[in-house]
C-alpha cells in the first residue's frame, strides 16, 4: 500500500518516489508444491507450479499487466485441467 501511495503522490509532482521497492518472497518449504519444485525443479509440471506461485504472491500485492494475467488464466486451465485427466 505504501507503494501505491508513493506511486500516486510521485505522479502528483513530489519527487524522490521514483524508487522501485526491493522484494523478497518466501517460501515454506515444508508445503507440499515446494518440496514438488525442490525435487525436481526442471520438470515442466514444477515450473507451471513455481510461476503459478508468484504469481499468485504478485496478485496479492498488484495487479498484473494484460499479458501477464492471461499467461495466468491460461497455465490455470493447464493446472486444473492435468487434475482430472
Amino acid at each position: 500500500r505504501m507503494q501505491d501511495m508513493m506511486k500516486m503522490y510521485g505522479s502528483m509532482g513530489f519527487g524522490g518516489f521514483e524508487q522501485e521497492a526491493k522484494k523478497t518472497l518466501v517460501l515454506n518449504h515444508r508445503n507440499k508444491l515446494v518440496q514438488h519444485i525442490l525435487s525436481d525443479p526442471s520438470d515442466e509440471k514444477s515450473e507451471a507450479i513455481a510461476a503459478q506461485i508468484y504469481d499468485l504472491a504478485r496478485l496479492s500485492n498488484a495487479p498484473l499487466s494484460s499479458d501477464e494475467l492471461t499467461a495466468f488464466i491460461t497455465r490455470t486451465q493447464t493446472l486444473l485441467n492435468g487434475l482430472i485427466q
